[in-house]
C-alpha cells in the first residue's frame, strides 16, 4: 500500500466507506468499553475508523455525553464537527 492510498483508506469508515473527514465526524474518541463493544479487546480489532450511523447500528442504539472520552483532548478541543456529531456529544443518557 502506498503512502497516499493509506491517507485515504485512514479516514474512510470501515462499514461503509464514508470519509469522515469531509463529513465531520473525525475528531472524537468513545470510551474504551464503548469501542470494545463493537470492535473487540483493544488491540485485537482493525485499527480503522468508524462513522456515527455505523457505531450507532452496531452498539444497536444512539450514542450520547457519556460514550465518549472526555479525558481525551480531542473531545474537549475545538474541531470541525458535524451537527449530528456535536448533538450526540451533548445528548442526554436515556
Amino acid at each position: 500500500m502506498e503512502f497516499r492510498e493509506f491517507i485515504d483508506s485512514h479516514h474512510q469508515c470501515r462499514g461503509c466507506n464514508v470519509d469522515v473527514n469531509v463529513t465531520g465526524e473525525y475528531a472524537f474518541k468513545l470510551n474504551d468499553d464503548v469501542w470494545d463493544k463493537i470492535n473487540g479487546p483493544r488491540g485485537t480489532g482493525p485499527k480503522q475508523m468508524l462513522c456515527v450511523d455505523c457505531i450507532e447500528k452496531m452498539l444497536g442504539r444512539g450514542l450520547n455525553k457519556d460514550d465518549f472520552d472526555w479525558e481525551h483532548e480531542i473531545n474537549s478541543r475545538k474541531a470541525k464537527r458535524s451537527n449530528s456529531l456535536q448533538k450526540r456529544m451533548k445528548a442526554p443518557v436515556v
